[in-house]
Parts: C-alpha cells; structure tokens; sequence
C-alpha cells in the first residue's frame, strides 16, 4: 500500500485487514519498535534515521520477513503498508520475499497531507 505521508494508508490497512482478515504490516510500526526496544537494529537505524537518512533495504527486508513469518502459516494475505518506496525495492521484495499480487496507491494532495500530519502530531506524537 503505498501513498504519501499522512495520505491514510494506515488507516485504511486497518480497516481493510479487519474487514477482509488481512495482516496489517507497517514498516514504519516495524521501524519505531525496533528503536523503543534499542535492539542492535534499534540502534543502528536510530543513528541513520537521525541522520536523515533512509534505513537499508537489507534491514527492511529482514524485519518484513521476520513479521511475515510469524504471521504463517495461519496467515497468508497480507496490507504491506508503506514499502516499497522505489522500484528496485519492490523487484527485490517480488524476487527475495513473495511475489506481490497488487498495489494500493493512495493520491493526496500535498496540503491534505500536510493537514493530516499536523493533526496527527498532535493526536499521536509522530509527525
């Protein structure tokens, strides 16, 4: 599922992983857990996310497939939410992990999102 920050795709991987029995993934839940846990990739993805800087595909591949196979086998259709984010990130996630059967885009105009992210900055304390 893939969109904007602040487009809704978590909110709508929600709803569609209650209505239709998905297992709701979000790399960015993935990510924060990681650091509040200060696990050795916790760490290591602190120091380069403070830096501004994206997260290796390498270490999202491997908290995916750590997630994905906690989830099997009793489940086996799964909301990706937030990743990929370039091409060469789908092909290997398509190659290394499971072949993907669809994509959700989400369009949102760039001061809808804006809104949203303030709204829930305030709500939530991610921004």
């Amino acid at each position: 599922v893939l969109g904007g920050p602040g487009s809704g795709k978590g909110s709508q991987c929600e709803r569609l992983a209650k209505e239709y029995s998905l297992v709701h993934i979000s790399t960015g839940d993935l990510l924060r857990a990681e650091v509040q846990n200060k696990s050795w990739i916790g760490r290591q993805c602190a120091a380069i996310m403070a830096e501004g800087k994206m997260v290796p595909l390498s270490v999202i591949l491997h908290l995916v497939k750590q997630n994905l196979k906690g989830s099997l086998p009793e489940q086996t259709r799964f909301l990706l939410d937030g990743f990929p984010r370039k091409l060469e990130q789908a092909e290997t996630f398509d190659s290394e992990v499971v072949p993907v059967k669809f994509v959700v885009y989400f369009e949102c105009s760039a001061e809808s999102m804006k809104t949203r992210l303030l709204k829930r900055g305030e709500t939530s304390g991610r921004s």
